[in-house]
C-alpha cells in the first residue's frame, strides 16, 4: 500500500495499523484516532496479565521480534502486510521485524535506509557517529566474551562493559582494572544469558547525563524534550537504588537546549533516522564537552508517555502512531510551570508479599499517577544482571520547585518501603524460618514445631 506522506492534512481516522508487540497507551491512542488496529505479540506478552485483551485483534506467535513469525501469523489469519497503512513499535527489540514489515507494506520506514542496525547495536552505531565527528566515549567490539583478550585494552583506565544489543542497563557494569574485567568476562561466557558480544567502552567523566526524547519526521525533529536523571544509572544500578528523572523546562534551560540539540540532529541524521520517536542519552563531561551516550529508535521508558503528556500537552505515542501512517505529527499544546518527574519505587530483595495499594500511593503528596510492575508473589532482584528497568512501582510527581520534588521523592521512597513487606532472598530455609519467627504469628509460627499439634478443645 503506497505511503501518504504527501497528504498530511488529512485525518488518520480509518487507517489500519500492524503494531508489533503489545503496548496498551498506543493501543488506546489508535482507538482514540479511529484507526483500525491488528496487534501481533508474543504469547507471553499476552499472557501477562496486565489488561485483559477483550476484542482487540492479536495474533498469537512465539516472539514477535522475529519476522518469520510475523509473516506466518499474517498469513494463517487470511492477511498481509501491504492491508496495512502503517506497522509500529515501541519494543526496542522488535524494530527490525517492524521496519522490514513496513517495507513489504510499502510504508512509512523508521529509517531512511530501511536498516535498523545502527539502532540495534551499539557497536555499529557508535561507529556511525563517530565517523561524522561526533564526540563518543572510546570503544572496543567483543564479538564474543569468551575469547576476548581482557590486556588487549589500555590500562590503567575505567570502562563500561555492557551488551551489544540489549535495554535498560542490563548485564552493564564498570571495570576498573584488568583483573575485575576478565572476572566479568568470564562470569559472562559461563551464564545462561544468551548474550555473548558485547561492548567495552571508556568511562566518560560525567557531571551530567541528559536524556532527549522526541519525535523525527522526515529527518527532522518536529519535538524534542530534555530530562536528568537524579543520579547517574549506572550509580543507581549498583547501589540497588532507585531512579528519578526531571523534565528540563525550556524557559528554565535555553542554552542547554540550544547546546543540545544541534548534537541530537546531528546524531539523528548520521544514524539515519527517518520517522518515529526516538529516545537518546547525551552526556556533559567538563573535560570533553558534550558526548553522545547511545540512541533508541523507540519512545523511552521511565513514564515518557506520562511526563510529555503532563508537562508539554503532548502525545508522543499519538505521534509516532502518525509518523508510522506517514501522517505529520501534531504539535504540543501547552508547557506545564514546575517541575514534573518519576521515581522508581523499589524495595528490599526478595519476595513481594504485600504493598500499599495504589489508591494509597496516589493519596501521598505530588503524586499525580502510578503503576505496579511486580505484583505480590514476585521476586525482585537488584543489581547489573537486572538492569534500570526492573522496579516494584513508578510514580509520575510534580512539584513548584526541585528541592520540594527531591523531598516528595524521598518522602515516597521512604514510606513505601516500610509500608511493603518482603520475604528476604535468604540463601537457605534456616535463614527464612529466622525472618519468620519473627514476622509470623504465633499460629503459624506453631505449624514449625515438632509434635502433635491439638485443636482448641479436644480431649
Amino acid at each position: 500500500m503506497a505511503d501518504s506522506s504527501n497528504d498530511r492534512t488529512r485525518d488518520v481516522a480509518g487507517s489500519r495499523l500492524l503494531m508489533i508487540g503489545l503496548d496498551w497507551p498506543a493501543v488506546d491512542t489508535a482507538a482514540a484516532l479511529g484507526v483500525e488496529t491488528v496487534v501481533i505479540c508474543s504469547r507471553a506478552s499476552a499472557r501477562a496479565g496486565l489488561r485483559e485483551l477483550g476484542d482487540l485483534p492479536v495474533l498469537l506467535v512465539e516472539d514477535h521480534s522475529r519476522l518469520d513469525d510475523c509473516l506466518a501469523a499474517l498469513m494463517l489469519a487470511g492477511s498481509r502486510p501491504e492491508q496495512f497503512d502503517g506497522v509500529y513499535t515501541t519494543d526496542e527489540f522488535a524494530l527490525g521485524a517492524c521496519n522490514a514489515l513496513a517495507a513489504l507494506a510499502d510504508t512509512s520506514r523508521l529509517t531512511r535506509s530501511g536498516d535498523v542496525s545502527v539502532f540495534r547495536d551499539k557497536r555499529v552505531q557508535k561507529s556511525a557517529v563517530q565517523a561524522v565527528g561526533i564526540p563518543t566515549a572510546a570503544h572496543w567490539p567483543i564479538p564474543d566474551v569468551r575469547t576476548f583478550d581482557a590486556g588487549s585494552v589500555p590500562w590503567p583506565g575505567s570502562y563500561v562493559l555492557k551488551p551489544a544489543s540489549r535495554a535498560g542497563t542490563m548485564h552493564t557494569a564498570i571495570v576498573r582494572n584488568e583483573p575485575e574485567l576478565r572476572a566479568a568476562l568470564i562470569a559472562l561466557g559461563e551464564s545462561d544469558a544468551g548474550d555473548k558480544d558485547f561492548l567495552l567502552e571508556s568511562c566518560v567523566d560525567v557531571a551530567k547525563e541528559w536524556v532527549v526524547d522526541g519525535i523525527v519526521f522526515d529527518g527532522r525533529i518536529e519535538f524534542l524534550s530534555m530530562s536528568h536523571y537524579g543520579a547517574p544509572p549506572l550509580q543507581s544500578l549498583s547501589a540497588g537504588a532507585p531512579m528519578t528523572m526531571v523534565k528540563l523546562d525550556p524557559a528554565q534551560a535555553p542554552d542547554v537546549y540550544r547546546d543540545v540539540s544541534p548534537m541530537a540532529e546531528s546524531a539523528l541524521s548520521a544514524l539515519g533516522a527517518w520517522r518515529g520517536a526516538f529516545h537518546m542519552e547525551i552526556f556533559w563531561s567538563p573535560t570533553d564537552g558534550y558526548v553522545f551516550g547511545e540512541c533508541a529508535l523507540r519512545r523511552g521508558g521511565a513514564f515518557t508517555f506520562e511526563q510529555l503528556l503532563l508537562k508539554y500537552g503532548f502525545s508522543i505515542v499519538e505521534a509516532a502512531i502518525r509518523c508510522a501512517l506517514g501522517r505529520q505529527p501534531q504539535q504540543s499544546t501547552a508547557t506545564r510551570s514546575g517541575i514534573v518527574g518519576t521515581t522508581q519505587l523499589l524495595t528490599s530483595e526478595g519476595t513481594i508479599l504485600t504493598v500499599p495499594t495504589l489508591d494509597e500511593v496516589h493519596r501521598q503528596s505530588g503524586v499525580e499517577f502510578a503503576r505496579y510492575f511486580l505484583a505480590p508473589g514476585s521476586v525482585l532482584r537488584h543489581g547489573a544482571a537486572h538492569g534500570t528497568h526492573i522496579r516494584t512501582a513508578e510514580a509520575l510527581i510534580t512539584a513548584p520547585d526541585l528541592a520540594q520534588f527531591d523531598e516528595r521523592v524521598r518522602l515516597l521512597q521512604s514510606w513505601f518501603a516500610d509500608q511493603a513487606e518482603i520475604a528476604p532472598a535468604a540463601s537457605d530455609t534456616a535463614g527464612l524460618r529466622a525472618w519468620q519467627r519473627v514476622h509470623f504469628s504465633e499460629a503459624v509460627k506453631s505449624e514449625w514445631t515438632f509434635g502433635l499439634h491439638t485443636r482448641s478443645g479436644d480431649q
